[in-house]
């Protein structure tokens, strides 16, 4: 089951980005994605037809969706600052 993320978990989490200063290109960061059968199969074939990867094809993904929001609602930093204090 996937862990709800509470405000002390967002602290922590500015304070990691606030520390990422020195390659802020550098790929870090591990995450499992849980996928059904159809979609994982699919984006083998995506990542086959594309000449990419699944992980370059998710971060890809990951990234639109993030900037497709900052659009919608602000700065996704901001937002979480404020939305603790």
């Amino acid at each position: 089951m996937a862990k709800t993320i509470n405000s002390e978990d967002v602290i922590n989490i500015l304070n990691e980005l606030e520390k990422e200063t020195i390659n802020p290109d550098k790929k870090i960061f591990h995450q499992h994605v849980y996928l059904d059968k159809k979609t994982a199969i699919k984006l083998l074939l995506l990542a086959f037809l594309e000449k990419n990867n699944k992980s370059g094809l998710s971060r890809a993904a990951i990234l639109q969706y993030i900037k497709e929001y900052e659009k919608e609602n602000g700065n996704i930093i901001s937002k979480a600052r404020e939305k603790i204090n």
